[in-house]
C-alpha cells in the first residue's frame, strides 16, 4: 500500500479508476492492531489497486470525505464511492471476503 496525497486521491477518484483506500492514523490503536491482518489479504490476493491516506496528518479529509473514524476503507469505481467499512476487520479471512466481494482480487 502506498501513502498517497489529497491531491492524488482527487485524481485518482476524477479519472474514474477503480481503486481501494484505505483512511487511517499513526496513532490509531484500532488502526495498528488491524493493519497486519488487511496487509497480508492484500498480499494473498495480490490487491493491486490500494493505496492509503493518513487522515491524522491531512485531517480536514475526515469532513471532505465523511470519515466517521479509522481505520476506514473505501471502494471507488466509476468516479463514485461504492461500498466503505469503518473499524477495520480482527482478523485476515473478513478482510479477504471484503476483498473479493468488491472484485479487489486479480
Amino acid at each position: 500500500m502506498t501513502d498517497i496525497t489529497p491531491a492524488q486521491l482527487q485524481q485518482m477518484i476524477d479519472k474514474g479508476d477503480n481503486f481501494y483506500v484505505y483512511f487511517y492514523s499513526p496513532t490509531c490503536e484500532q488502526c495498528i492492531k488491524t493493519e497486519p491482518y488487511l496487509k497480508e489479504a492484500v498480499k494473498n490476493l495480490a490487491v493491486q489497486n490500494i493505496v492509503k491516506v493518513d487522515v491524522q496528518k491531512y485531517d480536514y479529509l475526515r469532513k471532505q470525505y465523511q470519515i466517521q473514524g479509522t481505520p476506514t476503507i473505501y471502494v471507488y469505481n466509476n468516479h463514485k464511492l461504492v461500498k466503505g467499512i469503518t473499524g477495520g476487520f480482527g482478523n485476515v479471512k473478513d478482510y479477504l471476503n471484503f476483498f473479493q466481494e468488491t472484485g479487489g482480487t486479480q
